[in-house]
């Protein structure tokens, strides 16, 4: 199910599966999601990686309906090459580790819940999601668009 905290970052939503890993649909959640957050500015180019759960006809489909583009990145190599796994996701594990070990430290019987799972990523998401990491790992991975006044710069 769907789950929104008022604590979380404006414009969160968490979506649960039975196992934990994406699905299909939840995917599909989570493409009419970002589709609501994203510019109208069309098209859209959407870097992802070749889990399953991406290409089912239906998420094709809604992609296609909001000219939104799928660049799929070779399989095992995202650590290299995918911007979020470069610069995002190891530096939040870095801090959710340390937030989460201290948690657990200070209450050894609490039960991790929706809400305390969420109040518990909120520092370390914080820290790594910062426009400039973000833009970092564009870049590191070749993945940034040089603008015109890049290019002017460095002339």
């Amino acid at each position: 199910g769907d789950y929104v905290d008022p604590a979380a970052p404006p414009g969160s939503v968490f979506c649960m599966s039975p196992h934990g890993w994406i699905t299909d649909k939840s995917f599909e959640k989570w493409l009419e999601h970002f589709v609501k957050h994203i510019p109208a500015v069309r098209p859209i180019i959407l870097f992802v990686d070749n889990h399953w759960s991406r290409f089912k006809v239906s998420s094709i489909d809604y992609c296609r309906k909001h000219n939104i583009h799928i660049i799929c990145f070779p399989p095992n190599l995202t650590h290299l090459i995918q911007p979020l796994d470069v610069a995002v996701f190891g530096p939040f594990n870095k801090v959710f580790d340390r937030v989460f070990l201290e948690f657990t430290c200070n209450n050894p019987n609490a039960a991790i819940d929706y809400k305390t799972f969420t109040r518990l990523c909120l520092i370390p998401w914080t820290e790594a999601t910062r426009p400039s990491i973000i833009i970092n790992g564009f870049r590191t991975t070749g993945l940034w668009t040089i603008t015109q006044q890049e290019i002017i710069e460095n002339i």
